[in-house]
């Protein structure tokens, strides 16, 4: 059978990192071992893509992977061109269209309304990843408006930035709520500036029902580790009903193994709260901790002290769903704390008690797991169901024949 294809696009844009080459594929375990060789090749959790500097040594390191295959292109609008003549990567524009991309610094005056505001959130005690969030899309606004002062911009200016996010880049409503949120912020705490909903479009609200995972699909994905680290990860995460980032950030002091229970610190909102740890999990982690001795944090990564990093986490996860064969290619690790609370549901747990174990605000946001689990779906009888073998006069085929669904 001929060896398929692996193929790779370059594409440039703006980073915080400064100028860079984006690398897009399909999911592809092959593709990651290569291009994790290349030195300079970074992996950013916020945006879901891996990218390097926008270098031609860097480029040419990618064409020297053997089986590898680059396509280098833009998105509508841009279109890349190189040459052995070249430095780097030229851009012939193709539309009138603002592209984020990194052209030039941003002004003097930019940058110290940007460090002002960053140190605002710091004072005010903001989690260093909403900080970097924050920080990330705002940057991104600012290179958007091509120069402007920032003191200058309008409601008008800020609209139009939504329209070119959602209607040329097509980003998540997730997307366009946080750069909304931080542009908001830097106007408010920088130059006291609030900006009501009635001057800034917001994008109406989804409602989404969690994903979640039946009890059986938890146990198949568990039963494909043979590494005891590995299933103790994820065993966690479910056991517990952490996000990624709440189980990177363990440390072996917040186990407080005489009364079960776990601590989770800066947490969401930069919370404190203990959860329950199940008695046949602490076997487990015993386990694992007399075989891998962890010094600081309960997972610690290559480097001693070091956490185990929440990409590693993601990876191993995917892995395993695909292992499994419960026909999820989408879940994720976030999917095993739905299930946490929707499993905790079903035994009748109270939704406040559910609502203190995530660590939610407010319980709107716990009230939605309810909705999984709001009517019993199997004593429903469907008016199809109701209606005369006359009319409906195909029946399902049972016996050896297996079915699609």
């Amino acid at each position: 059978m001929m060896k398929k294809e692996l193929i790779i696009t370059i594409q440039k844009a703006f980073h915080p990192d400064g100028k860079v080459l984006l690398i897009h594929f399909s999911y592809n375990a092959e593709i990651i071992n290569l291009i994790k060789r290349v030195p300079g090749v970074r992996w950013s959790p916020e945006f879901k893509h891996w990218y390097g500097p926008a270098k031609n040594e860097f480029y040419q390191k990618l064409c020297k992977l053997d089986g590898l295959s680059i396509i280098i292109q833009e998105d509508e609008g841009q279109i890349f061109q190189y040459n052995s003549q070249e430095a780097s990567p030229s851009i012939k524009k193709t539309n009138q269209h603002k592209e984020i991309t990194f052209k030039n610094e941003l002004p003097e005056s930019s940058q110290k309304d940007i460090r002002k505001w960053i140190t605002m959130l710091k004072t005010k005690r903001y989690s260093e990843n909403s900080i970097k969030v924050y920080q990330t899309s705002f940057i991104a606004f600012a290179h958007w408006l091509e120069g402007m002062n920032l003191r200058e911009v309008r409601s008008e200016d800020v609209n139009a930035y939504q329209d070119f996010l959602v209607l040329e880049q097509d980003v998540s409503f997730s997307t366009q709520s946080l750069a909304i949120n931080a542009i908001k912020s830097f106007y408010t705490y920088v130059l006291g500036i609030h900006l009501s909903p009635n001057m800034i479009k917001r994008p109406r609200r989804e409602y989404k029902l969690p994903r979640y995972l039946t009890r059986e699909e938890v146990v198949k994905i568990m039963s494909t580790f043979t590494n005891i680290k590995h299933k103790c990860i994820i065993s966690t995460i479910y056991a517990c009903g952490l996000r990624v980032g709440e189980l990177t950030r363990i440390r072996i002091s917040d186990i407080d193994a005489g009364n079960k229970l776990l601590i989770i610190r800066r947490s969401k909102g930069n919370k404190d709260r203990a959860v329950p740890i199940p008695e046949k999990l602490l076997y487990l982690l015993n386990e694992y901790a007399e075989a891998f001795r962890p010094s600081e944090y309960l997972f610690e990564g290559q480097n001693n002290k070091e956490p185990y990093s929440e990409r590693s986490v993601q990876q191993l996860f995917k892995d395993a769903v695909k292992k499994s064969k419960i026909g999820k290619p989408d879940a994720s690790p976030h999917w095993l704390r739905h299930s946490y609370a929707t499993h905790l549901l079903e035994v009748n747990t109270d939704v406040r008690t559910i609502q203190e174990l995530l660590g939610h605000k407010s319980l709107n946001t716990t009230m939605i797991y309810t909705h999984v689990l709001s009517v019993d779906r199997n004593r429903i009888v469907s008016p199809f169901e109701t209606l005369p073998e006359s009319n409906a006069p195909l029946k399902i085929t049972t016996g050896e024949k297996k079915s699609y669904f």
